[in-house]
């Protein structure tokens, strides 16, 4: 996907808007869009099995390849294995995931990643203040029990080889 860089790319915002009435003040869209610098998702090497039902669709050995952020290896990436069933097609359907760490040396995390400017501020400067640099196994659980609820998301981080500063 490609970050909204300005309410304008917004197709309702085009829709209810005429050119000529355009303002050149800043819109709270855009003013929250300037509060984050948002890069692309890059997915790799995508594999898996989708088995689409009445029921919902089931989801099973889906590898994601998405990159460190390494500045200094641009190339390397992070493999995700999820697993599950959503429960229906609507958005709100119900939902049962799990996310781990798909390769036995886990996840590398680099000391100075560059998506760090897109994450919100609180996260930024922890990330800075502690300055971890290695590798993590993970394990997420994302349930929506019922239709329209609230998702809920619980996750396990294994250290397995890092540094940080205290």
């Amino acid at each position: 996907f490609r970050p909204l860089r300005s309410a304008a790319n917004l197709p309702m915002f085009r829709a209810t808007q005429a050119p000529e009435k355009l303002s050149t003040s800043i819109t709270p869209v855009e003013s929250m869009l300037t509060m984050v610098d948002a890069s692309p998702v890059l997915l790799r090497d995508v594999g898996g099995v989708f088995v689409f039902t009445q029921d919902g669709i089931d989801v099973n050995d889906l590898i994601v390849r998405v990159g460190t952020g390494d500045p200094h290896r641009p190339l390397a990436t992070n493999a995700f294995q999820i697993d599950g069933h959503l429960g229906g097609y609507s958005p709100d359907a119900t939902i049962e995931l799990k996310v781990t760490s798909a390769e036995s040396g886990g996840l590398y995390f680099p000391a100075h990643p560059t998506y760090l400017a897109s994450v919100p501020r609180d996260i930024r400067d922890f990330y800075e203040n502690l300055q971890p640099e290695g590798n993590c196994r993970i394990t997420a659980e994302i349930s929506r029990p019922a239709p329209g609820a609230v998702p809920q998301v619980s996750a396990e981080l294994e250290v397995l080889n890092a540094k940080f500063v205290f």
